[in-house]
């Protein structure tokens, strides 16, 4: 099942006047009959529900102002040809406008790729992806639209984008755009004349036998460059494995306006030509905070630093990929 068939099912289904709040007008789940359907009515945008035992999968009920999940709700099901009643966990997207309904579209069609049947764990993922998305759903700011420009740059120009990609935001909390267990990668772009980046103090300090750097990237916003959407279809090609929670982290990124903010270009050439390589101990920062202060952010004048001497930590690692980024535009 692909976005585009799931979008073509939603679009086809006109819920009737008289259908209350647990009454569906429905379609099978592209691919997986049996499984559960695609439903509207006159309260939500669009929902999805699955005859997951709600008996044995442990999730509670949620409610937000764009989604809500219920779990083990006798439901009415109108398929077009005959009704029938039926229990199941419904996920709901209430947002009627065609964004967020493809956002939600979006984030639920990863579960069903393959065609396997959700359980009760998976169906617990997919609701945490939803929760996470839909919590903050708001607009991006040009600084997160440049980042995330620049995060899938490295990715699509590294030696190894699947493996890179599974490196990539691997855990909300850290402090760090890629990590290993041994290696941190945080991504700098800016679109100043200055080689000028914001740090922060926990960023300069890596744990105890993690060697750190940072890329740091100069470009600017051009009307006929390189697009973020453009980069993140390249990324999806080059990183199948990873389909899902690279649109997970594009989409919650650049938020609502997810869509159009696809567009923004930058300049790639100007962006590889600028590609530079700093050790987190070789660039002006703040590492000892006085008394009391228990973290900082401050901009740091790159210029100031010096870049990567001498060999990576590891010949197949974060690092040795940012340095071959590096060379390979100058070769």
């Amino acid at each position: 099942m692909d976005l585009d068939s799931v979008l073509q099912t939603v679009r086809s289904i006109r819920p009737h006047p008289d259908h209350d709040q647990l009454s569906f007008a429905v379609r099978p789940l592209p691919g997986d009959e049996g499984v559960g359907w695609i439903g509207r009515n006159n309260h939500s945008g669009v929902a999805i529900l699955l005859g997951v035992s709600s008996e044995r999968h442990g999730h509670p009920a949620v409610s937000l102002p764009l989604i809500r999940v219920r779990h083990g709700v006798r439901v009415s099901i109108d398929d077009g040809r005959s009704r029938k009643e039926a229990t199941v966990s419904i996920l709901e997207c209430l947002a009627r406008d065609n964004p967020s309904i493809e956002l939600f579209v979006r984030t639920v069609s990863g579960l069903f790729v393959g065609g396997d049947p959700p359980d009760g764990e998976s169906l617990g993922e997919l609701i945490e992806r939803l929760l996470d998305l839909f919590r903050d759903y708001s607009y991006a700011g040009d600084a997160q639209i440049l980042g995330l420009w620049a995060e899938l740059l490295f990715i699509a120009r590294c030696p190894n984008p699947p493996q890179v990609a599974r490196q990539w935001r691997s855990h909300a909390a850290s402090r760090y755009d890629f990590g290993s267990e041994t290696e941190r990668l945080d991504i700098k772009a800016t679109t100043s004349v200055q080689r000028h980046h914001e740090l922060s103090s926990s960023q300069v300090t890596p744990p105890s036998g993690v060697t750190a750097a940072f890329v740091s990237i100069m470009t600017e916003r051009v009307s006929q460059g390189t697009s973020v959407g453009a980069l993140w279809d390249r990324v999806l090609s080059l990183a199948p494995d990873s389909q899902a929670r690279i649109d997970v982290e594009c989409i919650r990124t650049l938020g609502r306006d997810w869509q159009t903010a696809r567009e923004t270009s930058f300049d790639m050439a100007k962006a590889l030509s600028t590609l530079r390589i700093y050790p987190v101990t070789d660039v002006p920062c703040l590492s000892d905070l006085p008394p009391g202060v228990i973290g900082a952010r401050f901009t740091s004048d790159f210029n100031m630093g010096r870049t990567w001497q001498g060999n990576p930590p590891s010949p197949d690692g974060l690092i040795a990929a940012a340095l071959a980024c590096a060379v390979s535009h100058r070769l």
